[in-house]
């Protein structure tokens, strides 16, 4: 039979029901090592591959609801590394502060490895490449509704099975959200609609148009109607 580990915080547990591994979104292999880690905490590991957590031959590895941060690898996978044959689900997981060696600061997926991950953050992890993640190999990812914060990073392209070919680093930045916008979410930014404004990005709504003397289009623009005025183009309070 396939073996179960959970970690879960204790004051958590104490009033849940049993945590049960959660179907996998990629096919499991009949006797293969299960590994379920739920709202944990790890922090400050080392190895060589795989700071706090690392998947060889046909492991399988669930992380959910919990962080991984201040943890370092030699080579690869600061945070977590999956190789070989193993395949993973991350869900909702905050990798942070993680770095390696080589490759993949924060998550590394090499060889035949599969992972689906949903819900991470990568936050200042480091390595010489791929700083957040770094996948190689015939490794398969999928990624959806992962954020990276403001900030400026690189994504770097690394043919593993040539060497000599020297990586591609391509430089983005990530913008905070502007005058205009507002974050319903952590690390989401809309623009207001017309009929509303915002003037604070942080704030989680736009604002209603003021309900006399003002036209407002959307973004940050609260424009004052014919025969009306107002002291400063930020001004919300309308005059005639």
């Amino acid at each position: 039979m396939p073996k179960l580990n959970t970690c879960t915080d204790t004051a958590a547990a104490a009033d849940a029901a049993p945590t049960l591994l959660p179907p996998p979104l990629i096919p499991t292999i009949r006797h293969q090592p299960q590994v379920l880690i739920h709202n944990c905490n790890l922090s400050n590991s080392s190895s060589g591959d795989g700071g706090a957590v690392a998947a060889w031959g046909t492991a399988y590895v669930v992380v959910h609801d919990s962080r991984i941060k201040f943890s370092s690898a030699t080579d690869r996978g600061g945070g977590v590394c999956f190789n070989e044959n193993s395949r993973g689900n991350l869900i909702r997981l905050l990798l942070t502060n993680n770095s390696a060696g080589l490759e993949g600061g924060g998550l590394a997926v090499y060889d035949s490895a599969k992972v689906n991950a949903t819900g991470v953050m990568f936050q200042a992890n480091s390595a010489k490449f791929g700083g957040g993640m770094m996948i190689g190999g015939k490794a398969e990812m999928i990624l959806s509704n992962s954020t990276q914060p403001p900030g400026k990073y690189n994504i770097t392209f690394k043919l593993v099975d040539y060497s000599s070919v020297k990586p591609a680093i391509l430089s983005l930045r990530v913008s905070p959200c502007i005058r205009g916008e507002f974050a319903p979410s952590q690390d989401t930014c809309q623009v207001c609609l017309p009929g509303s404004y915002s003037l604070h990005p942080s704030q989680q709504a736009c604002q209603p148009c003021p309900p006399a003397g003002a036209d407002c289009p959307g973004g940050a623009a609260i424009l004052p109607m014919p025969g009306w005025w107002h002291s400063a183009g930020d001004s919300a309070q309308m005059h005639r």
